[in-house]
């Protein structure tokens, strides 16, 4: 557990972090992902959240609508599918906010496609 200037320098690095962005889910290990856990509470002082209450954006975590969207395509509340990438505007990277998550769906979408 950080303590004294360590765990000010993450408070202050974090104090105006929104979203978690993990490029390579498939390489986080679990220890590893409780260690990002651990540390985002610390940094938040929101103990009692997962992830500080940070909102954890995963490139190959399964997502699933909560909206209807396209219902012509099959973009429906429940809809299921992969994060594939994230598009940034030109000239950014991160830490900046992407301006587009690809999100692959699952068979029931037939709309258009990359």
């Amino acid at each position: 557990e950080l303590k004294g200037i360590a765990l000010q320098q993450l408070q202050t690095n974090l104090q105006n972090i929104q979203y978690l962005i993990i490029d390579e889910y498939s390489f986080v290990g679990q220890s590893l992902f409780g260690w990002i856990d651990c540390r985002c509470r610390q940094a938040t002082g929101l103990a009692d959240q997962a992830f500080g209450g940070l909102s954890v954006i995963l490139v190959g975590a399964r997502v699933m609508l909560t909206m209807n969207m396209w219902t012509e395509v099959g973009l429906c509340n429940g809809a299921l599918g992969t994060v594939l990438d994230f598009v940034y505007a030109d000239g950014q990277t991160p830490p900046a906010l992407p301006i587009c998550v690809l999100v692959q769906f699952d068979e029931q979408y037939n709309g258009p496609s990359l």
